[in-house]
């Protein structure tokens, strides 16, 4: 199957009750793929995201309504985003396996021909703790392409 060569940029915050602020931005090269039912952006994680070892795979059907990533490796899950919906997972890693639940607080989506962005605010609890806040923004655009503009940085204050 054809696929659209892109560089994808992933900004990741989460902040928990306590305000200690977590964020890793990582960019990445990736292969866009446009199927008449969705668009599927694959990537491999790098060290620094600290899922090195592990692809991830981000299906987004046509009308955008929901996002599902699913990696594959030595960490392994897969979650499922829908605005307003609660979704139970279980992370596999080399040390075992994790319990997570996902709650979607907004879901956007904007995918052109030549670039994309994705924004997921979910709450995200470990093992049935305490939930904590997260704001993934996802981009891409085709190689060669200029980026959408930066907006994560003014979105992070509204978290």
């Amino acid at each position: 199957m054809p696929h659209i060569d892109v560089l994808i940029t992933i900004h990741n915050r989460q902040s928990d009750e306590e305000g200690q602020t977590h964020t890793v931005k990582v960019t990445t090269e990736g292969k866009l793929y446009r199927r008449p039912e969705e668009n599927v952006l694959i990537y491999r994680e790098t060290e620094s995201s600290g899922l090195d070892n592990t692809t991830t795979k981000v299906t987004i059907p046509q009308d955008g309504s929901e996002v599902v990533i699913t990696r594959i490796g030595d960490h392994e899950m897969k979650m499922h985003f829908q605005k307003g919906n609660h979704y139970q997972t279980r992370l596999a890693t080399p040390f075992g396996y994790v319990d997570m639940g996902f709650f979607t607080q907004n879901l956007d989506v904007k995918i052109g021909d030549k670039q994309g962005e994705i924004r997921i605010d979910y709450s995200l609890d470990f093992n049935h703790q305490r939930p904590i806040s997260n704001r993934i923004n996802i981009k891409f655009h085709t190689m060669g392409e200029e980026a959408l503009p930066d907006t994560a940085s003014a979105a992070e204050e509204t978290i």
